[in-house]
């Protein structure tokens, strides 16, 4: 049978204000959107071989 899992504990402190101020910094999901279409844009331009690749060396 399994162990019970034990409660985490409460943040205090300095964890506690990096944890507020980490929440208060999510984007939204607009924003979301737009940085995943800019990823998505980058990767595609980088996957594009150069024509230089293409040509067999002699």
């Amino acid at each position: 049978m399994a162990r019970p899992i034990e409660p985490t504990p409460v943040l205090e402190g300095e964890d506690a204000e990096r944890l507020l101020r980490d929440l208060e910094r999510t984007c939204t999901p607009e924003e979301a959107k737009r940085r995943v279409q800019k990823a998505r844009e980058l990767l595609a331009k980088v996957m594009i071989p150069a024509a230089d690749d293409n040509v067999a060396a002699e």
